[in-house]
């Protein structure tokens, strides 16, 4: 029997999970372009979203360690899989096996401290 699944209730994209990182010299390179435009600029807005706050040690929704990650992992173990999903699992799993080394950080939300992105 298929599984029904809800695509509002769990929006983890296995595929965007991982974290990605560049090399200093090409972020140094857009870093110098938005200090420029922030100089010019007379009124400066930047939208965030709740992981500005995992660089002090909150935990987020979506990451690999997240609560809907967990929430779809959990979906994915009940009962049989597609080979997609087993994919995805094994994916999520990984993703989330990495992401315990950095739990030992992890601090509450009103223990955790401002960073330089909440400025």
């Amino acid at each position: 029997t298929p599984r029904l699944h809800n695509p509002m209730a769990s929006t983890v994209d296995a595929n965007r999970v991982a974290e990605h990182h560049e090399d200093a010299g090409a972020l140094g390179a857009k870093l110098d372009a938005l200090a420029q435009m922030v100089k010019k600029s007379r009124y400066t807005v930047f939208y965030t979203g709740a992981g500005v706050s995992t660089s002090a040690g909150v935990g987020d929704y979506r990451g690999p360690s997240g609560a809907w990650t967990a929430r779809r992992i959990q979906e994915l173990q009940r009962g049989q899989r597609t080979d997609a999903e087993e994919a995805e699992l094994r994916k999520l799993l990984e993703e989330q096996q990495k992401e315990k080394k950095k739990a030992a950080k992890a601090v509450g939300s009103l223990d955790a401290l401002p960073t330089y992105c909440h400025m």
